[in-house]
């Protein structure tokens, strides 16, 4: 549920505000709703949040307080995965936490049968995932912080119009933040 409603979150709305705007908006919201570094994605957060708050919109009105805060926690880390500002320090954490070890893991089986029959799959991410990260649910979260990676930047999979119907927004995005008119 929680993932279905983060595919919601980021399609909420589309802002094409200057940044200042943005942060005059929403900057009441931020201090208890998400990371001041991150206007955009923050945007996106605040908007659906408000959203919610009409009864017929919120989705999680059958779920406990701390169920509701918990799915909103979520929510919110799932969309601020989505930003490139964060990218680096995700990928190198990844690759340190559960790449490197499954490697060397993999390496030591070619001599170790032990080693190779406790060895997940290659294939099998999830198994690759729970086994060398702790606690499981960290791996949950950065497998669906992958997942939200990917559907955010997937317009290159898509059939030739389409991407270049998304291409030409994007430049178009990429041109008004170098310009200083939106925020990263």
């Amino acid at each position: 549920m929680t993932l279905v409603y983060f595919l919601c979150v980021l399609e909420v709305v589309r802002p094409s505000l200057p940044s200042l705007f943005l942060l005059r908006t929403i900057t009441v919201s931020l201090s208890s709703q998400g990371d001041p570094g991150h206007i955009l994605e923050n945007f996106h957060v605040v908007a659906a949040f408000r959203c919610m708050t009409k009864e017929r919109n919120n989705i999680l009105k059958n779920l406990s307080l701390e169920d509701q805060r918990a799915v909103r926690g979520r929510i919110l880390r799932l969309v601020m995965a989505t930003s490139l500002a964060d990218q680096f320090t995700f990928v190198s954490t990844l690759k340190r936490e559960v790449v490197e070890p499954f490697q060397r893991d993999l390496q030591a089986a070619k001599t170790d049968p032990a080693i190779k029959a406790n060895l997940p799959p290659a294939g099998d991410l999830g198994a690759i995932m729970a086994r060398y990260m702790s606690p499981p649910a960290q791996a949950s979260l950065v497998m669906q912080q992958m997942l939200m990676k990917a559907a955010d930047i997937s317009n290159t999979t898509k059939k030739t119009p389409l991407y270049l119907s998304w291409m030409r927004r994007i430049m178009e995005e990429f041109y008004q933040v170098r310009r200083g008119l939106l925020a990263v």
